[in-house]
């Protein structure tokens, strides 16, 4: 059963039980009034139809090119060379004969009872040579064979048995209190149509021609072919020699050559077939208000969060179901039993019927586990919600009592500050005024000729003396501020009196 065929019966069953539903059926009744102006749908199928002639020739032929293959022609070519006596490995007629023409090459006489022994000595190597013409020929013919194929391959593979539809339609369906907006706009395009390769039988053909290429590229990479790619390619006219005349092998190899070269057919033939339908016709508009209605369902069972519940009603249906038909089962189990003394046809059946009373009780048990997952996994799913539900409310009601408790302390807080600085101030004067005594004694002791008791060398002394530096400075500057102003008071002061007593 193909995909076709298993949404085909699937939707038949979907449109016969929901057409025993009334709420259902109204709906798919006023989905089929709607305005139908938007509905559309174009298809495009490219069928192609391979021809039969030339792959039949070719599968014909392939046997005698496998065979002329496996007869691997050569030719034996001898060679040879003059080599000391120490290096030959094996001495042939063939030496001996250049050795008796070539007298020089034995350059002393031997003793009394001893063999004649050369200085050096000619010896011949035989090597096998497979670039013969033949061979070479049939290289030809597969590099020809296997364009000639490919070509014809990738244009079936790229036109033959394409498909391109569209599908778009709008609905706007007013059913009193409910509402339903319904738009699709659908593309696809497919480089493989099933139907067509079932109706045309072209996916049997396209099988055969991949079957050709396949057996082509394994000739290509046998031993022979190989070493024969190595040699330049020969070229057209073929020369007939008597091999490929009167051998039988090569002779049917020659003749399927001349027939690719021959062949002026493309070898195929691309049919289109258009479709269109504005409105839709009767039949894909009541699926189209099947599919609505589908969707319609979908819609609702994930945006209200019914999937739990749809599920653990569909599996006590199913139990009813088995239940029923298991009642049923034991109705005729027992029958069964009380023939099952009469004979051993009856005992045998009533075996077999209790074989099947188990496996449907197992088949329950297995659907009670399910329905009992299914069950567990709801109240793990209310629990999460329920915790969700507490820790959130609980972070409210912690952010408020933060909230609350900043706000009853802020004023705690900026009072602390407060404090904090004014004490921070005063232990900065207090400093300052520890630096002034400690400036004013040194002072008094530097004035009395007393001299310090401490090492007046270290670090730390000095940046005393740097600190008591800095705030006699600062002293001297604030005194001598004081000091302008009384001299500036006094002396106007002292001005404007004279003036009075003057007038």
């Amino acid at each position: 059963m193909n995909e076709l065929d298993i949404y085909y019966r699937a939707l038949r069953k979907l449109a016969k039980d929901s057409a025993a539903n009334d709420r259902n059926r109204r709906f798919k009744a006023a989905v089929g009034r709607a305005e139908t102006g938007a509905d559309r749908l174009l298809s495009e199928r490219m069928v192609c139809h391979i021809e039969q002639d030339w792959v039949e020739f070719i599968e014909l032929h392939l046997p005698y090119v496998e065979r002329a293959i496996k007869e691997e022609r050569q030719f034996i070519r001898r060679e040879g060379e003059t080599v000391d006596i120490g290096k030959a490995k094996k001495v042939s007629r063939d030496s001996v004969e250049h050795l008796a023409r070539h007298s020089e090459m034995i350059t002393h006489l031997p003793e009394e009872d001893e063999m004649l022994i050369p200085d050096k000595i000619f010896i011949t190597e035989n090597q096998s040579n497979y670039l013969v013409y033949e061979n070479r020929f049939l290289y030809l013919l597969l590099t020809f064979m296997n364009d000639f194929v490919e070509s014809r391959y990738s244009k079936i593979s790229e036109l033959g048995n394409s498909y391109k539809a569209e599908l778009q339609t709008r609905k706007k369906v007013n059913m009193g209190k409910r509402t339903v907006e319904f738009s699709m706009s659908f593309k696809e395009q497919a480089k493989s149509d099933p139907y067509a390769d079932a109706e045309n039988g072209a996916n049997d053909m396209l099988s055969r021609v991949e079957a050709i290429r396949v057996m082509i590229n394994a000739f290509m990479m046998t031993p022979l072919m190989k070493e024969v790619s190595k040699a330049p390619l020969i070229s057209p006219p073929i020369t007939r020699t008597n091999v490929l005349r009167m051998d039988n092998n090569f002779k049917y190899c020659v003749e399927l050559y001349d027939y690719l070269v021959a062949y002026s057919g493309q070898g195929y033939r691309i049919e289109r077939r258009d479709l269109e339908q504005e409105p839709f016709e009767d039949a894909l508009e009541k699926e189209i208000e099947e599919l609505t209605a589908m969707l319609s369902y979908l819609v609702y069972k994930h945006g209200s969060d019914a999937s739990d519940l749809l599920e653990q009603r569909y599996l006590q249906a199913e139990l009813a179901e088995k239940e029923r038909a298991q009642a049923e089962k034991r109705e005729a189990l027992e029958m069964l039993k009380q023939r099952a003394g009469e004979s051993p046809e009856a005992m045998q059946d009533y075996m077999l019927a209790l074989q099947e009373q188990n496996d449907l009780l197992e088949q329950n048990v297995g659907t009670l586990r399910a329905a009992n997952d299914l069950l567990q996994h709801s109240l793990v799913r209310e629990a999460q919600k329920l915790a969700v539900d507490y820790y959130a409310q609980a972070d409210e009601r912690f952010a408020a009592k933060q909230e609350q408790l900043q706000q009853v302390h802020a004023g705690e807080l900026a009072e602390k500050d407060a404090l904090l600085a004014t004490a921070e101030q005063r232990h900065l004067e207090d400093e300052q005024e520890k630096v002034g005594l400690w400036a004013r004694i040194h002072a008094l002791e530097y004035a009395q000729g007393i001299a310090p008791e401490e090492d007046t060398t270290t670090r730390e002394y000095n940046a005393r003396l740097e600190q008591e530096y800095l705030w006699f400075n600062e002293m001297f500057d604030e005194n001598w501020k004081k000091t302008k102003r009384r001299i500036r008071k006094e002396i106007l002061w002292s001005a404007k009196k004279s003036d009075k007593s003057e007038n």
